[in-house]
């Protein structure tokens, strides 16, 4: 009888301390990432074309229809990535919402805007295209992302 008691006291104790350590907080290393923001702001080549250098007819009306305050959201490739980014009003321009990232260095490969309606509105070109040197952020280009920390990048 003895022996039984004993054997019931160390199998009480076990469950206690099962019981306890499974009852702990386990406190799991914090992820470690940062944020990228896209921001757009500044004149399109259509208002270039608007302010003299075209005057064809139909310029008040192709403007009108690539209208900033139309993009809805944003469609990207980064690393390899694609990423469907929704896209807000911000001081007298436009970003999108945040992209949370591991801390590294990304290539930006590919950028462009569409309406509600799916439709495309701006695409960012390349900087060997004809209309690279009329962005301030030609693609590709990278981007860095650094930990706890939100980074923004003008389009």
């Amino acid at each position: 009888m003895k022996n039984l008691l004993k054997n019931l006291n160390y199998l009480f104790l076990g469950f206690a301390l099962v019981f306890m350590y499974s009852c702990q907080d386990e406190e799991a290393a914090p992820e470690e990432q940062g944020g990228v923001e896209f921001i757009l702001a500044g004149h399109r080549v259509d208002d270039v074309k608007m302010n003299g250098l075209s005057s064809k007819a139909g310029d008040e009306k192709d403007a009108e229809a690539c209208d900033m305050a139309l993009a809805s959201y944003a469609v990207l490739e980064l690393a390899g990535e694609t990423y469907t980014i929704d896209m807000q009003a911000w001081g007298d321009g436009y970003k999108t919402d945040l992209i949370e990232l591991d801390p590294d260095t990304y290539q930006v490969t590919s950028f462009q805007l569409y309406d509600a309606d799916d439709n495309p509105l701006y695409a960012t070109p390349m900087a060997d295209s004809e209309f690279g040197p009329f962005v301030s952020q030609s693609l590709p280009f990278d981007v860095t992302v650094e930990n706890y920390r939100k980074i923004e990048y003008d389009l």
